[in-house]
């Protein structure tokens, strides 16, 4: 999906003119408070699937699909190639500077060469290098924008029935194109967001 900006009901307001100071800080809290749960909720539910499926499974629905990515190990990364090569070049790795300098070879930034010097020298920390941050496995989602749900009769649909267990305010599932009835724009709740 390409990222662009989104245009609410909310937004559409404040373009026209159609916003006040009370209006704008009461729909603000409200958001805010709603944001919270709907971050709390989101945070489980990938929760739930980093449990719950494989590294690379990717789960399909109507509504899109949510891959779950592995996550990276701790891994050593330069930061100051100078103190790295001379870090190198004191401690009897020369092969592993340029010759004539005291720069590391490109080999030896590799953070694999950087473990197995460490490993070699019996240490945890070298000069010029420092520890990227390992990351845990998470989920990536890709669906549908909002306005596409709403537009979409039977993503609607979906979306309604997949929202019921929330508790947040829930939306119409909308008419369909065989003519069954429809929410009144006015008594959706959604739009106002």
């Amino acid at each position: 999906m390409s990222r662009k900006e989104i245009t609410t009901p909310v937004t559409a307001a404040i373009a026209d003119g159609d916003m006040d100071v009370v209006k704008a800080n009461t729909l603000l809290l409200a958001m805010e408070a709603y944001a919270k749960q709907l971050n709390a909720s989101t945070k489980a539910l990938r929760k739930y699937l980093v449990e719950h499926t494989e590294p690379n499974e990717t789960v399909t629905t109507m509504l899109g699909e949510s891959t779950h990515r592995r996550g990276g190990e701790a891994k050593p990364k330069v930061d100051d190639i100078a103190m790295l090569g001379s870090w190198l070049y004191d401690n009897g790795e020369e092969d592993m500077t340029d010759s004539g300098y005291i720069l590391p070879v490109e080999e030896a930034l590799d953070p694999k060469v950087i473990a197995m010097i460490m490993k070699k020298h019996n240490v945890t920390e070298i000069p010029g290098v420092k520890w990227a941050s390992a990351r845990d496995d998470s989920v990536a989602v890709s669906g549908p924008s909002w306005d596409e749900i709403i537009s979409d009769p039977k993503l609607r649909e979906t979306a309604a029935n997949a929202l019921k267990m929330t508790g947040i305010p829930q939306i119409a599932a909308g008419e369909q194109e065989n003519g069954e009835a429809e929410e009144d724009e006015e008594a959706f709740s959604w739009e106002t967001i």
